[in-house]
């Protein structure tokens, strides 16, 4: 896959999670970055190459968990949780991603053939990816995951494979990127931007704004406050999530999948922080309904969010109402 392809649109936490990806491709030309990444992780001073690896970025199972980064050596699987910038979360969502079954990843990647899943007897790595600051503050190593999780993993994991904590810091990622490569020499200087936290002056204006606190609170009550007035049939909560980049609520039905609330990577393309993305079960729309979505609704397709519309500050006092309407007249996908 192209980079450029893979990074359109992304921002911070995303961003950084398709450019880790692309560096571990064998096509990447980063050899020396590789062996940097994979003895940090799994203890093995090899090139993707070497390892004969394939990787797979923010896959959704059916639980709803949805690693960032999910690769697959010739013996060991790596699930990778990057917090670059979503600072509200912890690693805890590693202990939901080592219930992931497996036979849902023979499902899943049955097109790598170097891997026969069903028989692997390889090592499960479970990866924090975080800043120094935030990865300490974490404290579940090995045995305690172990201790928590005995029970919950899969039977084929429990008897073949052993589960293994680690936690890497984007602060080391970014010492061992290679100055002489053009896109690891950018990928450093865009880690900068997260690891070095200058405040300029535009900032401080906005923070020394007595008003900026209570609006994002608004923001975020109003949001809950919707979620509670949803009233379309047919229509299934599920959990919410916060962290840095996203606030909001998961929920589904007649064949979509909706995520309602607060994004800040698209906030500024838009000028408004609150959105509904939408896919569906089988990630296709047809062009009649798309064409509904966009004439009535003027929700646009985006390859990442697959489907967003944004709703606009000035409509706040409408925004459930304009919730209701859409998941009641969406026409029904089977």
């Amino acid at each position: 896959m192209n980079l450029f392809k893979l990074i359109e649109n992304q921002k911070g936490e995303n961003l950084s999670t398709e450019i880790l990806g692309f560096l571990l491709s064998k096509k990447a030309g980063s050899e020396k970055f590789q062996k940097y990444f994979f003895k940090s992780t799994i203890d093995i001073d090899l090139t993707s190459s070497d390892l004969l690896i394939e990787y797979y970025t923010q896959i959704t199972f059916k639980d709803k968990s949805r690693p960032d980064l999910l690769i697959f050596t010739n013996k060991d699987i790596i699930i990778l949780e990057n917090k670059l910038g979503s600072y509200l979360s912890t690693d805890d969502q590693l202990i939901r991603y080592s219930k992931i079954s497996v036979d849902e990843l023979k499902s899943r990647f049955s097109m790598y053939p170097e891997i026969n899943i069903q028989s692997f007897i390889g090592n499960i790595y479970l990866v924090f990816l975080a800043p120094k600051h935030i990865a300490e503050k974490c404290e579940i190593d090995t045995a305690n995951f172990l201790k928590i999780e005995k029970n919950n993993l899969s039977e084929h994991f429990r008897k073949s494979s052993k589960i293994k904590y680690r936690k890497v810091y984007w602060e080391d990622i970014r010492e061992n990127l290679c100055d002489n490569n053009p896109i690891e020499l950018e990928f450093k200087d865009f880690l900068n931007i997260y690891l070095e936290d200058n405040i300029t002056e535009m900032d401080i204006e906005i923070l020394s704004n007595k008003n900026t606190p209570n609006s994002i609170i608004k923001i975020f009550n109003r949001i809950y406050q919707i979620q509670d007035g949803i009233d379309a049939p047919g229509i299934t909560i599920y959990r919410r999530s916060q962290s840095l980049y996203s606030y909001g609520t998961y929920f589904s039905g007649n064949g979509y999948n909706f995520w309602f609330g607060y994004n800040l990577n698209l906030w500024e393309k838009y000028q408004t922080p609150v959105f509904l993305q939408l896919h569906t079960n089988k990630n296709t729309i047809s062009d009649d309904v798309l064409n509904y979505l966009k004439i009535n609704f003027k929700i646009e397709q985006k390859e990442n969010y697959n489907y967003v519309m944004a709703f606009t500050l000035p409509n706040i006092e409408n925004w459930l109402n304009i919730l209701n309407i859409i998941l009641k007249e969406l026409p029904p996908i089977n």
